[in-house]
């Protein structure tokens, strides 16, 4: 067989083959795998391997080397069950930091529990989400990108849009009120190797003092709390401050009892998405 194979050759050149130091031990070692493999072919895999969370976020066997080997060489399709072992203190960290923001619950803003995302982590895969409609507004917005390369993401939360946009290859921005929602949004970037900028202060304070145009801005799920708290006029006007060529925005729906003076048309997004393009005045 191919493991008895690859085990003499190590063996005949004095390096040990997982624990085999002889031919007799390739022999025990071998059979062994066959076993495993004709079992886990017939009945599953029964002993979930586990797994350790490294400092970054990344995961590593740490126990199920075999099994995971023998499930791969027969094209195993079934879902396997892990289990979590140790986790290093930073990513102990951050998972305190999202309960503590989801209000002591297993719940976050947007969803990191989609393998498609860039914001996917497996280990969330049982959280909940609020706006479990973040794909299909990520999907409205990538159509109207077109000649579009710098971004600015307003109240980025964990950084749904923003992390999946620099994943995409724009120049990503993020402004971020919050510190501990700046950090989970920058622990889930660098997991995925990108490092964009994230300014932790208010979006009207960072865009007075930055030189930067860009040309899309997404203001989503934030605007319509600034009308709430300053009405529809003010707020509209400190648009001026914004430096970008469009911007995506939300409003809430009818439902919300505090926005009724502000109707919005039906939508099947969860708030209503609008889409404009930022006019300068001539001089």
């Amino acid at each position: 067989t191919p493991y008895y194979k690859i085990s003499v050759w190590m063996v005949s050149r004095k390096k040990w083959w997982h624990s085999a130091k002889t031919a007799a031990d390739c022999v025990k070692l071998t059979l062994y795998l066959i076993s495993l493999r004709r079992s886990i072919a017939k009945e599953g895999i029964k002993d979930a391997p586990t797994i350790r969370i490294k400092d970054n976020g990344k995961m590593v066997v740490q126990d199920g080397y075999h099994r995971l080997f023998c499930a791969d060489y027969i094209g195993y399709k079934r879902a396997i069950p892990v289990k979590v072992g140790a986790m290093n203190p930073k990513f102990q960290e951050i998972e305190k930091t999202l309960v503590k923001l989801g209000r002591r619950k297993k719940y976050t803003y947007h969803p990191l529990y989609i393998s498609s995302s860039a914001l996917y982590h497996p280990y969330f895969r049982n959280w909940k989400a609020w706006r479990t409609d973040a794909p299909s507004r990520l999907r409205s917005i990538l159509p109207k990108l077109s000649g579009v390369r710098t971004i600015l993401d307003i109240g980025p939360c964990e950084g749904y849009f923003s992390t999946n946009l620099a994943a995409r290859g724009y120049d990503v921005t993020a402004v971020e009120l919050h510190p501990e929602r700046a950090k989970v949004l920058k622990f889930f970037a660098n997991l995925r190797g990108l490092n964009y900028p994230v300014a932790v202060e208010d979006w009207r304070s960072y865009c007075t003092k930055t030189d930067k145009e860009f040309d899309a801005i997404l203001f989503m799920g934030t605007f319509h709390h600034q009308l709430i708290h300053s009405g529809q006029l003010d707020e509209f006007k400190k648009l001026g401050l914004l430096k970008g060529k469009r911007i995506f925005f939300e409003m809430a729906t009818n439902k919300d009892p505090r926005m009724t003076k502000f109707p919005t048309p039906k939508s099947t997004i969860f708030m209503p998405l609008f889409f404009a393009h930022i006019r300068v005045p001539s001089k």
